[in-house]
């Protein structure tokens, strides 16, 4: 057969549609497969930020468009730190996280019956269109064949199954990020030969919509609005026609932000502020007990006294608590440093630590994430080796870089959790694809040194990876089991409740609650002797359960 010539090969258009389409065959896949298990229930758990998205969305949809109910989720670990007439204060009409996110759940909801499938259908199709810009983003700084690595391992990144299975907006960052360094390279290779005016705009618009779903992106906007500025102004000659791209984005990024400016004014709100959450954030992961990753537990008596002085000193302000921290930590500048470096290390992390739910939860309920698709683990040393290998022309990864260390720096200041680093996998990915094609390149043209070079990082990050990495069983929580169970138990399932309180009872035998699960289906299926011991266990595990101690009395009575 005759092979294609370049001008038959395919276009980038019909190059993306094809990863378009094996991203969205991946995710179907994905579907049918997480559907038929209780992982997705998750989303409705009273205590979860998926449960708070969705009950936020409810609310709009109701009637409250402006947010004049001034709806703020109050969780248990609050309880321990404030009161909520005292967290309401602190709050005043301010919206509780940054809005763009819920209010396109509630548009969603208004399309169909209000509920986790519909946004978890729109969130596929949009991280499908996020693996298709992604490789559009990469071929405008990398080979053809990088870029096409790029799309590829985007295609087959696990974890983007995951997130998008959630009601949560760092799954909706991941496509946004891919779109907006997109319209960046493709504004920047169009204004080389001609007008890229309606790319800056774009691009610009892109960012105002980031920054009013997750505040992170603004050290970015404006680092980037400074070097694009003093590198104009650095050239001769120059006329105001070359500020035009400063002046589109920042336009872009303004007309974002007017409804909620607006809606601001309207409520009597700080016109620009646009979450609560900095104050309590900046507190969680930077205290003297935090451990460098997720978030405080309500029982740690320590971190809630800690976080009740300093925000009522504060008045729950985000400036004024920083300052505090910080001062706090003055006498020992050393010990701030390492938790930054921990904070660091679990950034990069070859595993997803849970949070609000658990990555390893949903691989140990799907097969596809276990064995079909890639993970941090293999794309990190892949990543890394491509960010050094585009150090050569560092110039036009300029962007690239100033994304990541604006974004991983603010998200480490404050406080990590595995989830926070999804919105960097766009850029992570185009470096890991130029990583896995400079193999190739460095092959077919016998550069040994540099092959050597890339094969001692992978190797070397591989080793680093190994050494710190979690099975999936020891990143299981107690709660995973019992959502299950539940799960089942509503849809009738009653074979496979028990089954998932079994292995609870396995994996997690000091809590009781487990036993007394288990002992409970055990009794609706007649099982009684099976019961009876599973009761006999809760009871032991926990002599104050009455109710195990009658069901218990019912199924072996005392001897007359």
């Amino acid at each position: 057969m005759k092979p294609l010539s370049v001008s038959e090969s395919p276009s980038p258009a019909r190059r993306a549609l094809l990863i378009f389409c094996a991203a969205a065959l991946v995710r179907i896949a994905y579907y049918l497969l997480i559907r038929r298990t209780a992982c997705l229930d998750i989303n409705l758990d009273p205590v979860s930020d998926m449960e708070a998205f969705h009950r936020w969305a409810l609310t709009i949809v109701s009637g409250d468009w402006l947010g004049r109910t001034d709806f703020h989720p109050f969780h248990p670990w609050q309880t321990a730190v404030a009161a909520p007439r005292q967290w309401a204060a602190w709050y005043g009409h301010v919206f509780h996280q940054e809005p763009f996110y819920p209010y396109l759940v509630a548009f969603l909801y208004l399309l169909t019956s209000p509920g986790p499938t519909i946004v978890i259908l729109a969130q596929m199709t949009m991280g499908a269109t996020g693996c298709a810009l992604t490789y559009l983003a990469a071929r405008r700084l990398v080979p053809e064949g990088a870029a096409l690595c790029a799309g590829i391992l985007a295609v087959l990144y696990g974890p983007y199954l995951y997130y998008e299975s959630l009601v949560l907006r760092d799954s909706f960052m991941i496509p946004l990020t891919a779109c907006l360094i997109w319209l960046l390279c493709e504004a920047r290779a169009r204004a080389m030969r001609q007008s890229a005016s309606a790319w800056w705009f774009a691009a610009g618009l892109v960012m105002g919509i980031s920054y009013i779903t997750k505040a992170g992106i603004l050290p970015f906007f404006l680092c980037l609005i400074l070097w694009m500025a003093v590198d104009q102004i650095r050239r001769s000659p120059k006329s105001a026609r070359d500020f035009a791209p400063v002046l589109l984005m920042v336009i872009g990024f303004a007309l974002a932000m007017a409804p909620l400016a607006l809606r601001n004014l309207i409520v009597g709100a700080p016109l620009l502020k646009i979450t609560t959450r900095g104050p309590i954030e900046f507190i969680n992961g930077n205290n003297r007990w935090h451990r460098g990753i997720g978030w405080f537990d309500g029982a740690d008596s320590r971190v809630s006294a800690y976080a009740a002085a300093t925000l009522s000193r504060a008045g729950g302000r985000l400036a004024p608590t920083v300052a505090a921290v910080l001062a706090d930590w003055k006498d020992d500048p050393a010990g701030w440093a390492l938790l930054q470096a921990r904070k660091t290390a679990y950034f990069f992390a070859p595993f997803e630590m849970p949070n609000n739910a658990s990555y390893a939860w949903f691989r140990l309920n799907c097969p596809l994430l276990r064995w079909g698709v890639l993970s941090f683990f293999l794309i990190s040393p892949l990543a890394l080796a491509g960010l050094i290998e585009s150090w050569r022309r560092w110039r036009e990864f300029l962007v690239l870089y100033l994304f990541l260390a604006t974004g991983v720096g603010l998200t480490i200041t404050f406080y990590v959790i595995a989830r926070f680093r999804a919105p960097f996998m766009p850029v992570m990915l185009i470096f890991a694809g130029l990583g896995l094609w400079s193999l190739a390149d460095h092959m077919r043209r016998a550069r040994w040194g540099r092959l050597a070079l890339c094969l001692v990082i992978i190797a070397g990050t591989l080793a680093v990876n190994r050494i710190s990495d979690y099975a999936d069983r020891d990143l299981v929580r107690p709660q995973d089991y019992l959502i299950a169970i539940e799960g089942y138990r509503s849809r009738g399932e009653t074979e496979r409740a028990l089954l998932e309180a079994e292995q609870g009872r396995r994996q997690f035998p000091a809590f009781p609650v487990f036993h007394r699960e288990a002992a409970l289906l055990y009794l609706s299926q007649g099982r009684k002797a099976e019961a009876a011991a599973a009761f006999a266990e809760a009871l032991a595990r926990d002599p104050s359960d009455t109710d195990a101690r009658r069901e218990l009395m019912e199924l072996r009575p005392p001897p007359p």
